[in-house]
């Protein structure tokens, strides 16, 4: 099938955004627009714009695929149709808000915090009003019963959106177009440590063990965070900054790069090849201390001077070898203790600026 408009990424900021949707929408005045979503998401401002451009232009269907919650769902329910792929989950839950205030308080201060976190309390509560509302209206189920499966915040698979009328009708594999477009967005589907740093719910059926028999780069690469599955992304929110950078440094060596761009959640991204580079390296390290120690022990069968010498030349520089492979044994020891496990944290947050900041 031909999509006209593809929502997909983060709704608002650097992903899609209302005044992108807005700019299409242009080329499709008095006429259908299809519209293909998958998406986990964003910002609650800019999804309740498009949900009323949509509900206002009159003649747009949507097409939900692969994944797509919160934000994504809701603004579909101002389509005039909305279908969704047999093999596609969706997710509706309630608002929340980031919370970035933390810090040593006396009880003066702590009573003025908990003033202000029952502001946005009350503001989440009237803006869950408003997306249980929107989805009521679309299922002609009460508000209740919506708000009951908002809290809930379980994936849905497309036979119970169809049942609890989110969507319209279910559209099998075999009316599916197989082509790269379905493709693309199948291969966007996230991770449940993705999904565990945007708030939702892991998947039903996806695990997430290593297995036994994982190479050098697969272990390495996760023990720094690297996926080598779909992400390929190191992050930095999670390591201490001092030992990354030292980490980063031997990476662009390697990679013969001057540095790494940051994408929106301030992740580092490696390619397939610079993921391959660093295989090679390490490699290469191990097939080059294997030569050393089996040159010292051709040496040590020998009694001259000379060879003895070489012995013990060889041995310094593989004792060299073996404290920088230690030292760098004890960064990555470092980096994986130095997390700070989330039920310790000390911290009470608040975020008045924008009440309707997020709906992750």
């Amino acid at each position: 099938m031909k999509y006209d408009i593809y929502i997909n990424g983060t709704i608002g900021g650097w992903g899609t955004s209302a005044d992108y949707v807005r700019y299409r929408l242009n080329d499709f005045k008095n006429k259908r627009c299809d519209v293909a979503i998958c998406s986990l998401g964003g910002y609650v401002t800019d999804g309740l714009e498009i949900y009323q451009m949509f509900k206002d232009h009159g003649d747009i269907h949507a097409h939900f695929i692969g994944m797509s919650a919160s934000a994504a769902t809701f603004l579909a329910m101002g389509c005039k149709e909305v279908d969704m792929s047999s093999d596609a989950l969706i997710l509706i839950h309630n608002a929340s808000n980031y919370v970035l205030e933390w810090g040593s308080f006396n009880k003066e201060q702590i009573d003025a915090l908990v003033g202000k976190l029952g502001k946005t309390r009350k503001d989440l509560e009237t803006i869950d009003d408003v997306i249980a509302n929107i989805y009521a209206k679309r299922n002609g189920k009460s508000v209740d019963d919506v708000k009951e499966k908002m809290k809930v915040a379980a994936w849905i698979n497309a036979k119970d959106a169809l049942d609890f009328g989110l969507v319209d009708s279910v559209i099998s594999d075999a009316a599916k177009d197989e082509g790269a477009q379905n493709a693309y967005f199948n291969a966007m589907q996230p991770t449940n440590e993705q999904l565990k740093e945007l708030g939702l719910p892991p998947l039903p059926s996806q695990e997430e063990n290593p297995t036994a028999d994982e190479g050098i780069l697969q272990k390495v690469a996760r023990m720094l965070g690297i996926s080598t599955d779909r992400s390929q992304s190191i992050n930095l929110a999670t390591q201490p900054k001092n030992s990354m950078l030292k980490i980063f440094g031997l990476v662009a060596a390697v990679l013969a790069v001057d540095g790494f761009n940051l994408n929106e959640k301030d992740n580092i991204e490696l390619t397939q090849d610079q993921l391959k580079t660093l295989e090679d390296n390490l490699k290469d390290l191990n097939d080059k201390l294997k030569a050393k120690d089996e040159e010292i022990q051709n040496l040590k069968k020998s009694d001259t001077k000379d060879q003895a010498d070489k012995i013990a030349d060889l041995e310094k520089q593989l004792k060299a070898a073996q404290d920088s492979i230690k030292q760098k044994d004890e960064q990555i020891e470092n980096l994986k203790k130095s997390a700070a496990p989330e039920d310790e944290t000390e911290t009470i947050v608040i975020n008045d600026a924008k009440p309707l900041a997020s709906f992750l």
